[in-house]
Formats: C-alpha cells, structure tokens, sequence
C-alpha cells in the first residue's frame, strides 16, 4: 500500500521540488478490522444482499424487532426484498440505500 509521508515538511519540500515523495506501509489487514456495521453495510450496496444468518455466525449481529419492522416497510415500499434471511434492495431502493443503511445501522 502507498501512502504519501505523514511528515507535513518532507512532503511540502518534495512537493516544492517537483518530486514525488511516497513510503511504503504494509498492506493493512481488514479481516479483524471489519465490524457488523462495515458489514451490513457493504453487503447491502452488493446486488446478492446481505444473510441474516452470515452477519450473526460471523458478528452475532441480531436483527430486532424494530430493525425487522423497517426491514418489512422497505418490503412493502418496493425497496427491498427479504426472503426471510437474505435482504436484497431493489434498483428503487438502491437509489436511496443511504437512508435505508442509516436506519438499519
């Protein structure tokens, strides 16, 4: 992974001589950094949606009774569907996934 130096000085003295200053880091490891947020997040923005049953096996994440009620109005809004484990947003509610993932979230 390439970064540029966290040094403000080192990077405005290459930047003022025209040269390009980088460093390298290790690439970072996300495994262990991902959180059941960051998860039902990113699944939820993929076409195949997101398992209930993967996010709790992997985060114990538990969907609710109010998460399971928002769940059922996006249903019957047309923006989702849920095949009682697999939650999938619709092409209408991909347009407005930002609200949907901040109500589920």
């Amino acid at each position: 992974l390439w970064s540029f130096d966290r040094d403000l000085g080192r990077y405005l003295a290459a930047f003022s001589a025209e040269k390009t200053y980088a460093s390298f880091t290790a690439p970072l490891d996300f495994e262990g950094e991902v959180d059941a947020e960051d998860f039902l997040m990113l699944q939820l923005r993929k076409t195949d949606g997101l398992s209930l049953k993967e996010i709790h096996d992997k985060y114990s994440f538990t969907f609710d009774a109010p998460r399971m009620r928002r769940i059922q109005a996006y249903v019957r809004a047309g923006y989702a569907v849920f095949d009682g484990d697999r939650l999938r947003l619709t092409p209408r509610g991909m347009l407005v996934s930002n609200s949907i993932l901040a109500e589920l979230i």
